[in-house]
């Protein structure tokens, strides 16, 4: 409508003006609509899983009630502050009081048994010399379960990511994340290995549903941080709705088994550049992009 007036308005002794002023509008809807595309574009949605561990909301912010957590315990599934320097047991799947965001935490029972790792009772049975029925300390925000400190590995120091003492786990509720954000969660990356002297572990990422274990990632047997660590890069797939962290003992005991996932996130699909969405909005492209699962 203010197009309209603009042109009438402009008068009829001079066309060349006319026509000039009447392209350039012609062009206002082509130009908006890419404008929009562009500023209107899904922000990229990144959760720390380590502040959700702590009670938070993923990004930060203490969910109500639970300001000044640090972790929950395993063997109760409740959430704590400070450190545990003793020895937690097997006791079932604990759901966590405070959060609706973490679906349940749980200690591995003794050599390859089936342990619940989901509200929905799915069960997963570790490889050989990885459970053993205990753990140490609790499930830590970026903190080395039986220490202090920070997550260090390979001479990195991370400023977010989850602690876990062999054996134990830790299991999130997509369901409840995406709705939080009211988004699709579709990636998760760590980078995952042990601290703190001797004694190995193995870190598992499990996908679920209220079946079974749709999907797995398990690393191989890491004796100590000075031997390196492994990058973790999965796609979530579509009908899962859980994801476990989860630590073995490795083949031995859970002696100094302090493992860790450091910047464990699940995050969004990657957003392309504004100018290729521009230039696949004017010609009518489609692409699809395809994330690496692993790499080293």
């Amino acid at each position: 409508m203010t197009s309209r007036k603009l042109v009438r308005s402009v008068s009829t002794g001079a066309p060349v003006l006319r026509n000039a002023i009447g392209k350039l509008l012609s062009r206002v809807p082509l130009v908006l609509a890419l404008g929009f595309l562009v500023a209107g574009r899904a922000e990229a949605v990144t959760i720390d899983l380590g502040d959700v561990v702590a009670g938070g909301n993923g990004l930060g912010v203490p969910l109500p009630g639970n300001a000044g957590k640090t972790g929950i315990d395993p063997e109760t599934g409740k959430l704590v502050t400070g450190i545990n320097f003793g020895h937690v047991y097997e006791n079932g799947f604990r759901s966590v009081p405070g959060t609706t965001l973490v679906n349940g935490v749980f200690i591995l029972k003794g050599e390859s048994q089936a342990t619940v790792i989901n509200s929905a009772g799915v069960t997963y049975a570790p490889l050989s010399g990885d459970g053993e029925g205990a753990a140490f300390d609790g499930i830590t925000k970026n903190r080395e379960p039986g220490n202090p400190g920070p997550i260090v590995l390979g001479g990195k120091t991370y400023s977010a990511g989850v602690g876990i003492h062999g054996t134990a786990g830790v299991t999130f509720d997509l369901h409840a994340l995406n709705d939080l954000y009211a988004t699709k969660l579709n990636f998760f990356s760590a980078d995952f290995g042990k601290m703190n002297g001797v004694g190995n572990v193995r870190g598992y990422v499990l996908f679920s549903d209220g079946l079974s274990v749709i999907g797995q990632y398990v690393t191989n047997v890491l004796p100590s941080s000075d031997s390196g660590f492994e990058q973790i890069r999965l796609d979530v797939p579509s009908n899962a709705s859980y994801v476990t962290l989860m630590v073995g003992a490795g083949g031995d005991s859970i002696t100094n088994d302090h493992g860790v996932f450091g910047d464990a996130a699940l995050s969004t699909a990657a957003v392309p550049e504004p100018s290729s969405l521009v230039l696949i909005g004017m010609a009518g492209v489609s692409a699809s992009f395809v994330r690496r699962r692993r790499t080293r």
